[in-house]
């Protein structure tokens, strides 16, 4: 830098040296934070200028209506051959989405068809004259029978008398990467092929299409019945949906352009992958190098939305869809997969429905032919302006110049985007704002060194410093940082936690660097000593305790059906945690793992959220080989089984105070939208010497019951489930509360209000019978106490309390009668 400013004139070395970092910055421009500034003004522009689906698009829903009254999935096929039998008349294509991959092997089927083929090949049991109207009767009730069990046989009749009407969706997860191998068989690849080739040209340039990760495989026969498309379940980059997807390198289109190939074409011309653009007969849609679409998005309520059951029912009459192009999908929470969009969380129906209208209304985004020029003379601009102009402008004149750059080239830049043109200046206008806070730090950091040496406290600065390297992620900077602190225990834990850092970021020679500088200052400070042999020598420590994720397992609390507890130590806050492993790999096979491990973190982060003191707080999720964990606050007591019994009983008043405490915990998850699923007596933690309680185990049941969507088994403990929750029936949070009056029986009585000696007895008589009275075990109880375990019992919600709240109010009033002082 010094003979720069021998050979250049005044501060023409600091524009060299801006030069420089502009250069290196336009090969940022991959960087996140420039990604993550291009998609945020995407946004704000398709919000600010919100605009309408295609006309003719409507969308059919399985939304939480439909399941209240059709119940949970899958459904019988005779509803979707119904529904299709309603609208195909009348509209102009339909395309059928939810996933149907078993045969449904109704019991009785076989039977029925063998009575049916015994009758018909009999000629005893033929009429012989027009009076044997009892055979016939019993002909026409057979083939009734047969077809109401064979609701499989019905959906491939409709489908295939509607055929040039329809599109099957087979819905399928993506992945960024190459997959070795799908489950996408030959059988069903075939007719794909067959039926939409794609002409694929690729180049150097070019990468292939998302590939197949896994695929809801369509029932045998059914992929014969239509014309099929796949159905992207996840997006696989922000803001772009696939047209296009590979399986072993060949290409297989989705249903954005099938639908357009189908209804704008009106015939079956090949699709053309010549990227970055397709090609379906006159209609060129650019893409980026992978085939996705830069989608316009619509808000969910733009969408001509119907019920499945309000058509299937007929109270939106099937000529309401007349010529018009409907999308039938899954919209209900638990069975949807949620994208994000510029309008927020949508269902993949109205995620994959925006490709659509996009599509068919020719509305999306793309780079312009002249896009690059376009980047090239504004980088130019900006590049002399930091040479040239900024050296030499006073601090307020530079920040006003700046200022003013940076915003012309955002407004030009949401300008371009309003007119669906992608040119990414942002890049350049962080590159030209780093440039300037770069030029001003270094003014700053002059006069800092200055400063420092004179201020007494400068180890102050230079901790404060080395803390905000460390947040940015500058990890060397803020070791040099630390290093000029004078020593103390702040600088010990600040070094620790930086030595952490360097091994969450697989720099090990720096971490044990930092763990030699403490041991030379205090080689008996925490456990540097053992954490620096562990890297040093990882063979070498046999008797070094376990780990999970970042945490050091102590000792085991317990084990379950789904996993184990653990106490364990977080290294990076110095604090006790309790881990909770789910063996979620054991317990699913390798094509629901994925399902099951997306379901899982999502159930975590919801109850990562709830804040109550009465309830054991999660702090983190995390998956490590085939086990996924969540950690949770570490809470010293035990749970309330020993009080259930009848020689152990609590007292009526602790337990009213600890009931009313549980309500509370319970009205707060509720309202959070979180029903916990299985209140009983040892996910209730309790500390007798500080009358401390906390509900643990939210979410739990939550994340392990979609086995029993696929098994038939019931998780959990049926002896403390609701009536609505043993049937399979939409659960609210006065199951909940079902299960604290079972909880509360118990606890009073030492006994469970509904006993039977197995299963099949226990759930049939939670489900119809009365509980055995209270009044029985205990006589010391008055009539509010026993009218609220009854009301709590009751067979159906509404005859229940209403909320946790109400529970809460009833309890204190009880209280306050037995105990009016408190």
């Amino acid at each position: 830098m010094n003979g720069l400013r021998l050979l250049l004139p005044l501060r023409a070395y600091e524009s060299a040296f801006l030069a420089i970092v502009f250069t290196v910055g336009l090969l940022t421009l991959s960087l996140d934070w420039s990604r993550a500034a291009q998609q945020a003004l995407y946004h704000a522009v398709m919000r600010a200028d919100p605009r309408l689906p295609h006309e003719s698009l409507v969308l059919v829903t399985i939304d939480d209506a439909s399941l209240q009254q059709l119940g949970d999935l899958p459904w019988s096929r005779h509803h979707y051959a119904e529904l299709i039998q309603q609208l195909a008349p009348h509209a102009q294509h339909i395309a059928l989405l939810p996933p149907l991959t078993q045969t449904q092997l109704l019991p009785g089927r076989a039977e029925a068809h063998a009575l049916l083929t015994f009758y018909q090949h009999n000629d005893a049991l033929k009429p012989q004259t027009d009076l044997d109207q009892n055979l016939l009767t019993l002909h026409d009730l057979l083939l009734d029978l047969r077809h109401q069990l064979d609701g499989d046989d019905h959906l491939l009749q409709v489908i295939t008398h509607y055929s040039p009407k329809i599109t099957l969706a087979i819905p399928a997860y993506l992945s960024p990467h190459p997959v070795a191998q799908s489950n996408l068989d030959k059988e069903l690849l075939t007719p794909l092929l067959t039926q939409m080739a794609v002409e694929t040209k690729h180049n150097k340039v070019t990468a292939l299409s998302p590939a197949i990760r896994y695929l809801f495989l369509p029932f045998p026969r059914l992929a014969d019945s239509a014309p099929l498309a796949v159905m992207p379940l996840n997006a696989v980059a922000p803001d772009r949906i696939p047209l296009l997807v590979n399986d072993q390198q060949r290409e297989l289109p989705t249903l954005p352009l099938v639908l357009l190939q189908r209804i704008k074409a009106h015939s079956n011309i090949p699709i053309k992958n010549q990227p970055p653009f397709i090609q379906v007969a006159d209609w060129i849609i650019p893409t980026d190098s992978q085939a996705q679409l830069y989608s316009r998005f619509y808000p969910e309520s733009a969408f001509n939305t119907v019920s499945f059951i309000d058509v299937l029912n007929g109270t939106v009459a099937a000529e309401a869809f007349q010529n018009k192009i409907v999308l039938i999908g899954i919209t209900a929470l638990p069975y949807s997969i949620w994208q994000n969009t510029p309008f927020g969380e949508q269902s993949s129906l109205h995620w994959i429905a925006s490709g659509v209208s996009s599509v068919l209304e020719n509305d999306f985004f793309y780079a312009p032919p002249w896009a690059v020029l376009v980047y090239y003379m504004v980088a130019g601009l900006l590049g002399g302006y930091l040479v040239f102009l900024l050296p030499r402008l006073p601090w307020w004149g530079a920040l006003s110049a700046t200022g003013l750059l940076c915003s012309a080239g955002i407004v030009l830049n949401a300008l371009l985007l309003k007119q669906n043109m992608l040119v990414s200046l942002l890049g350049l206008c962080g590159i030209l704002v780093f440039s300037h806070l770069l030029l001003m730090l270094q003014r700053a950091l002059t006069a800092y060194r200055a400063a420092m040496q004179t201020l007494p406290d400068a180890f102050t600065s230079h901790r404060l410093l080395g803390l905000a390297f460390q947040g940015q992620g500058q990890l060397d900077l803020a070791w040099r940082a630390f290093r000029r602190c004078p020593w103390g225990e702040t600088v010990k834990g600040e070094l620790y936690n930086l030595a952490l850092d360097y091994e969450q970021q697989r720099q090990q020679e720096r971490a044990i660097e930092v763990y030699r500088h403490l041991i030379q200052h205090d080689p008996h400070y925490r456990d540097v000593e053992r954490q620096l042999a562990r890297l040093l020598h990882p063979q070498a420590t046999p008797d070094d305790k376990p780990r999970l994720g970042r945490y050091q397992l102590e000792r085991c609390l317990g084990q379950g059906a789904m996993g184990t507890v653990y106490v364990a130590r977080d290294p990076k806050f110095d604090r006790l945690v309790a881990i909770k492993t789910l063996a979620l790999a054991r317990e699913f096979s390798t094509p629901q793992w994925q399902e099951a491990l997306i379901r899982f973190f999502r159930e975590a982060a919801a109850v990562g959220r709830l804040r109550h003191p009465h309830i054991i707080q999660t702090y983190d999720a995390g998956e490590e080989e085939d086990l996924a964990y969540l950690s949770m606050e570490f809470f010293k007591g035990s749970t309330l089984v020993p009080y259930t019994h009848a020689d152990n009983l609590l007292p009526k008043k602790t337990l009213l105070e600890l009931m009313i405490r549980i309500a509370q915990a319970l009205d707060y998850a509720h309202q959070q939208g979180i029903i916990h699923r299985d209140i009983k007596p040892s996910n209730i933690m309790y500390n007798p010497a500080h009358g401390q309680i906390k509900i643990t185990d939210f979410g739990i049941a939550r994340i392990t019951d979609m086995q029993r969507t696929r098994t038939g088994l019931i998780l959990g403990t049926p002896a403390y489930m609701s009536p609505e929750q043993l049937s399979g029936a939409s659960l609210d949070g006065r199951s909940d509360l079902f299960s604290c009056g079972v909880m509360w029986y118990q606890l009073l009585s030492g006994h469970l209000p509904f006993r039977a000696d197995n299963m099949t007895t226990l759930m049939y008589s939670i489900i119809h019978e009365p509980p055995v009275p209270l009044s029985r075990y205990r006589t010391d109880l008055s009539d509010e106490w026993l009218e609220l375990v009854d009301r709590l019992l009751a067979k159906r919600p509404e005859d229940r309390l209403s909320n946790g709240e109400a529970l809460a109010q009833a309890l204190r009033i009880c209280l306050q009668k037995e105990w009016p002082c408190q």
